[in-house]
Formats: structure tokens, sequence, C-alpha cells
């Protein structure tokens, strides 16, 4: 049998593999930063779409001074009647405070 060379001049064969070698390397510095990227995107894909309820994207005009707590239940209670099982205080004094009302469902 003949022996065929499957290698390329040194020179050329060098250059390949160096290149794949920083290509490695690289990928070895890149890919946890791309991970930690994809990680807090999924964060902030949680808290402004996924879990609207921390107000970030609702808009409440503001009035002329801020309501007590048992105000704000009063007129949640008032629009939408039934009990009150859980609240959400506003993340700061831009966002409104929200209420979970449990609506008493017909019985048949």
């Amino acid at each position: 049998m003949s022996h065929v060379e499957t290698t390329a001049p040194n020179g050329v064969n060098k250059l390949y593999f160096a290149a794949w070698r920083w290509h490695f390397y690289a990928g070895l510095y890149v890919i946890p930063f791309l991970v930690m990227l994809a990680a807090s995107g999924l964060i902030i894909l949680w808290f402004t779409a996924v879990a609207p309820e921390y107000g970030d994207r609702l808009y409440v005009p503001q009035g002329e001074k801020a309501l007590t707590l048992t105000a704000q239940e009063a007129a949640a209670l008032a629009a939408h009647p039934g009990t009150i099982d859980k609240y959400i205080a506003p993340m700061d004094a831009t966002k409104p405070a929200l209420f979970r009302v449990q609506v008493p469902t017909a019985q048949p």
C-alpha cells in the first residue's frame, strides 16, 4: 500500500491549529458572559412581562394627595366587589399599590 500525505505544508497546518486553539480559548471566556446575559435577561423578562403585578407598566395619574391604605382598599372594593386577598405595596412613589380581589362565584 502507498502512504498518502493528509497534512498541508507546515506553515499552513500550524496556523490552522493555532486559529482553532484561540477560538476554543475565546469560547471559554465568552460562554460564561453569554450565560450571565441570558440569566439576567430572563429575570428582567419575568419582572416586566410575566409578572406585571410589580407595576412597571401600569400608569395611574397622580392625585393631589396620597390616599391612605384603607381609602385605597375601599376604592378597590367599590370598583370590584368581593374580598381582598392580596396587597402588593408600590415599589416606589411613582408606582401604584395593587390589590387582588376575589370575586364571589355564582352558584348554579
